[in-house]
């Protein structure tokens, strides 16, 4: 490793400039997805301790027919695919 961290350091950020314009190309074209994480604290019994799980829930009201989750249709078929 002859340029050490500095050669890791500007390929994570190489590769982290491609993924937002990989995704903001996608957004750009027509992605929507109105999803976004929740932390949902599980209530247990019998002794046993509580804990977390993250779930998926819609970030505005999606009524009947309508998309939660459009994707391009060049995102889904494309040469990498």
């Amino acid at each position: 490793a002859a340029g050490g961290a500095g050669e890791d350091e500007a390929l994570v950020a190489a590769k982290a400039k491609k993924k937002k314009e990989f995704w903001d190309g996608l957004r750009e074209s027509g992605l929507q997805i109105r999803l976004r994480q929740k932390t949902v604290e599980e209530k247990r019994g019998g002794g046993k301790k509580a804990q977390n799980r993250t779930a998926m829930v819609v970030t505005e009201d999606v009524f009947y027919g309508r998309s939660i989750v459009k994707i391009p249709r060049h995102a889904l078929l494309s040469l990498e695919t």
